[in-house]
């Protein structure tokens, strides 16, 4: 399913060839999509297109914190394997062959010069969902939906998946589903579980808590009713 082709000014490009026939960098070019949407993410935009009867993401990768004040999306290549838009690629890959609720990827791209790189990622768009954390400046979820909530996030780490930036915005939730998004820099590992897991609900909960200082409805009870259902995926914090 997956394939993997080089690109003439030098890069590569991973993708599923079920979702798109060899595609060129011009893919990840926000200029190539008139119609597109912008949407501001955590550390940039991101882009949503329509190819077809496709909805996708286009997520270009940008650096956060100090250091982006002077490299901004440039970062040190060590092996195409180890680039943040191909780990991404393939934990996304393995995710969905579990059934894990998470995007499907379309393609990655890699732009190589010399021993840096950059690039981007395709990814699959969900529609008809919000924001956990811009729900819950809407209204109260109910005891029920915390729980599937919950039961998502245990999901996750059932398949040993440190997920290093789990808060209210990468949650997202409909009607009859909850999904997890943004996987840059997470990764299956499989020693440490009970120390990743403690550090993951830490960081959702202090997320659900800046929610709440901006006039969001998340209370104690719903942190109860969030680990009864992490809980009932059969995760033990203890262990």
């Amino acid at each position: 399913m997956d394939s993997e082709i080089k690109t003439p000014a030098g890069g590569r490009i991973l993708f599923d060839g079920s979702r798109v026939a060899t595609p060129g960098p011009e893919l990840f070019d926000a200029g190539h999509w008139p119609g597109r949407q912008v949407l501001q993410g955590g550390r940039g935009q991101v882009y949503f297109v329509d190819c077809a009867e496709q909805a996708w993401v286009i997520k270009p990768y940008l650096r956060g914190g100090f250091v982006r004040r002077f490299i901004e999306r440039s970062y040190l290549f060590l092996g195409y394997e180890k680039t943040r838009m191909f780990r991404e690629y393939r934990l996304l890959r393995y995710l969905t062959s579990r059934n894990v609720p998470v995007p499907h990827p379309v393609a990655a791209w890699v732009s190589r010069s010399g021993l840096r790189y950059e690039g981007a990622i395709i990814i699959e768009r969900f529609e008809g969902v919000h924001a956990l954390s811009e729900i819950l400046l809407e209204r109260q979820l109910a005891a029920s939906e915390w729980r599937a909530v919950g039961c998502c996030i245990g999901r996750l780490h059932d398949e040993h998946i440190n997920h290093k930036d789990l808060n209210a915005s990468n949650i997202l939730v409909n009607e009859a589903s909850v999904f997890i998004i943004d996987f840059d820099r997470c990764a299956l590992q499989r020693l440490g579980a009970r120390f990743y897991r403690r550090a993951n609900l830490r960081r959702l909960r202090r997320s659900l808590m800046r929610v709440a200082g901006a006039g969001g409805k998340f209370s104690a009870e719903d942190w109860d009713a969030f680990m009864r259902g992490y809980a009932s995926n059969g995760k033990d914090l203890h262990r």
